[in-house]
């Protein structure tokens, strides 16, 4: 297990091992994440590991998004009493080593060297401390802002917002929709395209608020079903396919199929049901999919 590692081996870009020392650990949905302490350095690295057979594989974290979540959870975790004691015990186990170095040594200079190397630790241990508090006060005071603005931002979707966009060649129908999972009372979004040539829709779920603020809904991968629910018809049901758990690609007989039940006047809902969670927007008004579709060409 991560808990019984104390120390990892990075490697820089130029291929450089770094022994790092693991300062702590936490889970976020279902991905692992480890902070390490690297060397000469006040400030922590971060990264996703998985555990095979009591093997340690350590990734790096590519998305900026999901980055500055794992940041931000790791410094509540370190203000955290939890935290703070941890890295007190680390900090006696480093004093307790340095102390018996000395009593190996002959006393005189040795001695003296090191407890200026322990007074030396324990200015840079105050040092890390009051940096990562700071630094977690500015993270919390950041993702307040952003929450309050994902809420605005949902609260804005309710009822669909629908334009036409171009990217590079593709001409596309832009949509999005909020949905309101009540179960775990998420806030989350659809962003829903569609362009031709081929006849394709892509459909991207994203969690709008939640504990770590924006990140990425995991529906399961594998086939997914769009239910789309018009009001006083019967629903029509399409399959897609998704390889990461939350963008979903439907294409082709099926991709016209929705595009068709879209077009309907009135109001609708659509589901995206996964392997493992299913997702329901909330109510919104179909026709403005209808009227800006007619421009589409």
């Amino acid at each position: 297990m991560i808990e019984s590692i104390k120390t990892v081996t990075v490697f820089a870009n130029d291929g450089t091992p770094i022994v790092c020392e693991v300062i702590g650990n936490i889970s976020i949905g279902e991905n692992n994440y480890v902070a390490v302490q690297p060397p000469n350095i006040i400030g922590y690295w971060v990264y996703r590991y998985e555990n095979h057979d009591n093997n340690i594989t350590l990734f790096n974290i590519e998305e900026n998004y999901i980055a500055s979540s794992v940041i931000d959870a790791f410094n509540t975790y370190f203000k955290s009493p939890e935290g703070i004691q941890n890295a007190i015990e680390r900090n006696n186990k480093t004093i307790q080593q340095l102390n018996q170095v000395a009593e190996e040594q002959e006393k005189g200079c040795l001695y003296l060297v090191a407890i200026g190397i322990i007074v030396v630790v324990l200015i840079a241990v105050w040092a890390i401390l009051s940096d990562n508090r700071e630094r977690a006060e500015q993270h919390a005071r950041q993702q307040a802002r952003q929450e309050q603005q994902a809420v605005r931002q949902a609260q804005q979707e309710t009822f669909g917002i629908w334009s036409i966009r171009n990217r590079g060649n593709i001409r596309f129908v832009n949509a999005f929709l909020r949905g309101h999972n009540r179960a775990t009372d998420e806030v989350f979004m659809v962003h829903l395209e569609y362009h031709r040539n081929p006849d394709a829709f892509a459909i991207y779920l994203v969690e709008v608020t939640g504990i770590f603020g924006r990140r990425n809904i995991n529906i399961g991968r594998g086939s997914v079903s769009i239910i789309a629910r018009p009001s006083g018809r019967d629903p029509v049901t399409v399959s897609g396919f998704t390889g990461d758990g939350h963008t979903v690609m439907v294409g082709d007989e099926n991709a016209r199929r929705l595009l068709n039940i879209l077009r309907a006047e009135g109001n609708m809902t659509i589901t995206v049901r996964g392997t493992s969670r299913t997702y329901i927007t909330d109510t919104f008004n179909a026709s403005g999919f209808n009227n800006i579709s007619r421009n589409f060409n």
